[in-house]
């Protein structure tokens, strides 16, 4: 079978039109982002006591704080001859939102954890993760509690 030079070009143009139309009909399908700056939230204000073997910690959000979906509690015991070292969690407690632990009022919660160590000291931070897990989750400061002897 011999082609001519006309069914040469139509075929050609044909794979053309085909190709712009497989590419632009349907369009690029993609999983929904989160608007970063709109959708994160930081830890504004952590303050805490801390009775015999309970921690009562008192935390408020900035941001868009209705897209914390859980907490975490991260301690380590407390090393008093380096207390510039770096914070490594030893023990982790986790926290939903449903949680009985947690009491939500708009940006602000309560959390209470009551299996301290007795006797010991302890560093401790709170960890918040977004509803959207591709946002970081965020850590507040570092906080210290001493030997409760």
């Amino acid at each position: 079978m011999h082609t001519t030079p006309d069914t040469h070009k139509i075929f050609v143009l044909t794979v053309l039109l085909v190709a712009l139309f497989l590419t632009t009909g349907c369009g690029l399908k993609v999983w929904p982002e989160p608007l970063a700056e709109e959708d994160r939230f930081s830890w504004q204000e952590v303050t805490f006591t801390a009775e015999d073997t309970c921690l009562n910690i008192r935390a408020s959000l900035e941001g868009a704080s209705a897209n914390l979906s859980r907490i975490t509690l991260e301690l380590a015991p407390a090393d008093e001859d380096c207390p510039s070292c770096p914070f490594q969690a030893r023990q982790t407690v986790f926290f939903d939102m449903d949680d009985s632990r947690i009491t939500r009022e708009g940006s602000s919660l309560t959390l209470v954890y009551c299996q301290l160590p007795a006797n010991t000291g302890f560093r401790w931070r709170i960890v918040g993760y977004n509803v959207h897990p591709s946002l970081q989750a965020v850590a507040s400061k570092v906080m210290f509690i001493g030997n409760n002897e």
